[in-house]
């Protein structure tokens, strides 16, 4: 969406790519389960970044899935979520 932060994602490779963007439809689910549909509207590039580094430092268990919803309804997407995202998504 917005942000002060943003992944130059054409320079990532193919599998940092796909972690960013599992991170994000983690995060944007979290924030639907936690909060409601509104509160993705105050979802940000920054959140982001911030969830993938700390999901970097501390290392938590992860849950990884797939599924639609309903910005992609076609194709199921991965997403990630962990005590990281659901940190993030109250941060919002």
């Amino acid at each position: 969406m917005f942000g002060f932060v943003q992944a130059n994602v054409q320079d990532l490779k193919p599998r940092d790519k796909e972690r960013y963007q599992a991170v994000y439809c983690g995060l944007c689910r979290t924030l639907k389960e936690r909060h409601g549909s509104l509160a993705r509207m105050g979802l940000t590039y920054d959140l982001t970044f911030l969830a993938l580094l700390l999901s970097s430092l501390y290392e938590p268990e992860e849950s990884k899935n797939a599924g639609r919803c309903v910005i992609h309804p076609c194709k199921p997407r991965n997403y990630v979520q962990n005590r990281c995202t659901e940190y993030e998504a109250d941060m919002t």
